[in-house]
């Protein structure tokens, strides 16, 4: 994808966890390797998801950073490999938080907590990042945490073949239509006639013609029978949100809170203490 005249590629990845068989590890990297080779070496790289690798911390490193978990493990050590190898840096640990805004999964009956999810981008980049780290806020039933990266890249013109440098180029806005107008019987009966009128002079040629007539064909009547939105304001706010599930969100949030600071939960007359070591 282009991101501000950037070409990025993301690779959304799911390792095998510590205790899979030593074949399947090494068919995993095999294969990211292989993907990895196949990328041109300007273009950017984001590599995220869960590695099931702990890959610890280390003061001056260039891979692992000196802000992550101590414990390490056969996998850990393999992705830092592999990172090393194609020159990449692994986000988690360049940032200091709590321990609360670092540890992406945890298991609170065994009492477990690991990194093991990655934000991965290139050590030479035109990324800025600025920040990774663990929200808890996100929850979805799942011992897994919402990790969120803050990285900002640079705008990039891309100047077109043919354009002098002294060329300005101008980008018009396209014009949005009032689209909810066809929720109206009259006006829906009257486009489905439109469409069907003038699909039906479209003439045969390639597929190329043919997409850019029928695309051609479509805003055409678009314009004739939709007016245009005078000016358009995205909604902040989803249609079935009220002030019922606010305070509903609010409650919950102020009970997790506390649930965080005391670790007691008031189940009817039982009391249940958690305490974390």
């Amino acid at each position: 994808m282009r991101l501000n005249g950037h070409d990025v590629n993301i690779l959304g990845l799911y390792a095998s966890n510590e205790e899979s068989d030593d074949n399947q590890k090494e068919n995993f990297y095999s294969k990211l390797c292989s993907i990895t080779e196949n990328i041109n070496i300007r273009k950017e790289v984001i590599l995220i998801g869960d590695l099931n690798a702990r890959t610890g911390s280390k003061q001056n490193d260039s891979v692992t950073g000196p802000h992550g978990e101590l414990v390490t493990n056969g996998n850990g050590s393999r992705l830092m490999e592999y990172c090393e190898q194609y020159g990449l840096r692994i986000m988690n640990g360049f940032f200091q938080h709590q321990n609360v805004h670092r540890y992406t999964w945890s298991h609170k009956t065994r009492q477990l907590k690991s990194i093991i999810d990655y934000v991965i981008i290139k050590h030479h980049t035109h990324f800025n990042p600025q920040d990774v780290r663990m929200y808890r806020g996100a929850e979805c039933g799942s011992d897994y945490y919402l990790i969120i990266a803050k990285i900002y890249l640079h705008y990039r013109k891309m100047r077109n073949k043919g354009e002098s440098e002294n060329e300005q180029q101008i980008t018009l806005e396209a014009p949005r239509h009032k689209i909810r107008s066809l929720q109206q019987d009259s006006i829906r009966f009257l486009y489905k006639m439109r469409v069907a009128n003038k699909i039906a002079t479209i003439e045969e040629g390639t597929p190329e013609q043919m997409y850019e007539e029928l695309k051609r064909v479509l805003q055409e009547i678009t314009y004739e029978a939709l007016e245009q939105e005078e000016q358009y304001q995205r909604k902040t706010t989803p249609e079935w949100w009220n002030t019922d599930i606010e305070e509903l969100v609010a409650e919950k949030k102020a009970a997790y809170n506390k649930w965080l600071m005391t670790r007691k939960v008031d189940i009817g007359k039982n009391i249940y203490i958690y305490e974390e070591r």
